[in-house]
């Protein structure tokens, strides 16, 4: 009999005939592949940098703005765009100036077409990079210097699609976050920080355009801004939405749903009840199947969790929580180990894990000869630097105040009534978030660096 928890590939849409489809989505406009810059250098061989994209791109212009000496600032180039994760501190260190001047300005040339007659010394990259930057900000601030801005108490909000409880139907495309975002990004006060966002995306739009999507009308970002009465009463739905499922236990998740669901649960069109079995359906349904499964195929790393995590979803489609939920909770914790791995901030001597900074192993406060183990699953989120990190910060703290003391008891056998379905939907939400940063940090998506 076919294995019930590997879900199928879906047939593709037919998308011929609709222009929407033709816009590129988020993930494919933040991370546009570019090929790398590949430099050969004396004593170290083939050097391999990541070509500039959006999420990069964005970087370097925060970049800019700080006060780093030229070779400090080359060097946080160079790791940030490093191919195969994050550098060894003593690497960069053991680089001449030459080394970095050659990777550097062969990534300012390769990656954003800079001249390269004008790049001579560090300190001439660092220049030619700022101008670059400051020219497109200004580029940027003489297009919205064009831009008239509608009477906004004249402008509606849209209602957003009502979302059907019914299972295969729950998972949100509009995120909470993205959406706020979008707007808060609108009509911030400060125009020089709009410019230089905006001035960044439009970096990318420059190249991808012609290939995929059409030219940009700009009018169209505010044909949705809505009045200030609108506006606060948006924001507080949703601050309601977002209590109640805390108060439910799936606060974590508030920014996998649309902005609507988040509102209807803050004005109680849900039960509790009814909030409980929609989670615990959508969990079992093929598609949230698909979708995990997809996520874990993504890399070698988490492809060989999924020999663990599939039956240990297949057990949880059944109501078989005693066989689910030790198994989820071993992964979940090594997928925790994972990210702290792929970010340099944890390494493996033989069995036991050591925290890491700035590249080098932590020691322990009393007794500076010992370095640190991080041992369970309190201490790996305490040092994971979680409220730096958007993406997982609700499900680190999640984890922190509601989870642990419960794991001990349970994976050390002193808890034996823990067979809960909603124990086992929390922990498999919990996977399906830390599983997407993992694909994202080890593919380049999402930067490595652990200052981010």
């Amino acid at each position: 009999m076919p294995d019930e928890t590997a879900p199928q590939q879906p047939d593709g849409p037919d998308d011929a005939g609709d222009e929407s489809k033709r816009w590129p989505t988020r993930e494919q406009i933040l991370c546009t592949k570019v090929p790398p810059v590949v430099v050969e250098l004396e004593g170290w061989g083939q050097v391999s940098l990541r070509g500039a994209t959006l999420r990069d791109l964005a970087f370097l212009t925060e970049l800019v703005q700080r006060e780093d000496d030229p070779r400090a600032f080359a060097e946080a180039v160079v790791r940030h765009q490093w191919m195969g994760g994050d550098p060894r501190s003593e690497i960069l260190a053991g680089m001449t100036d030459e080394h970095l001047m050659r990777l550097v300005g062969a990534w300012a040339v390769n990656g954003l077409s800079l001249d390269p007659e004008k790049l001579t010394d560090l300190p001439s990259v660092r220049a030619a990079i700022q101008a670059d930057v400051d020219r497109r900000e200004a580029e940027m601030r003489a297009v919205l210097a064009h831009i008239k801005l509608p009477d906004f108490g004249a402008i509606r909000l849209p209602e957003l699609p009502v979302i059907n409880l019914s299972p295969g139907v729950l998972a949100g495309t509009q995120t909470v976050g993205e959406s706020v975002q979008r707007l808060s990004d609108l009509i911030q006060p400060h125009l020089d920080t709009l410019a230089r966002q905006m001035a960044v995306q439009f970096r990318v739009m420059e190249e991808v355009r012609a290939s995929f999507i059409p030219p940009p009308q700009l009018t169209r970002i505010f044909s949705s801004l809505p009045s200030p009465e609108r506006w606060r009463e948006i924001f507080e739905g949703l601050c309601e939405g977002k209590d109640t499922l805390d108060e439910l236990g799936y606060g974590f998740t508030v920014d996998k749903w649309e902005v609507s669901f988040i509102r209807q649960i803050g004005r109680g069109d849900y039960g509790r009840r009814e909030l409980h079995d929609a989670f615990r359906e959508h969990t079992r349904t093929p598609e949230f199947s698909e979708q995990l499964c997809k996520v874990f195929d993504r890399t070698p790393r988490l492809r060989r969790r999924w020999r663990i995590v599939g039956p240990a979803l297949g057990a949880h489609v059944r109501r078989e929580y005693a066989l689910s939920i030790p198994a989820l909770l071993t992964q979940l914790e090594g997928i925790v180990t994972d990210l702290l791995i792929l970010r340099g901030q944890a390494t493996f001597r033989g069995k036991d894990l050591l925290a890491k900074e700035a590249g080098m192993l932590k020691r322990q406060a009393r007794d500076r000869t010992k370095p640190v183990v991080l041992s369970g699953l309190d201490a790996k989120l305490q040092h994971s630097g979680y409220k730096s990190m958007e993406e997982v910060r609700g499900g680190a703290e999640f984890m922190l105040n509601r989870l642990v003391r419960p794991r001990n008891a349970i994976l050390h056998g002193s808890r034996t009534s823990y067979m809960s379905a909603k124990l086992s939907v929390q922990l498999l939400l919990l996977i399906g978030i830390y599983t997407e940063v993992v694909a994202a940090v080890e593919s380049g998506e999402i930067s490595a660096m652990t200052d981010l």
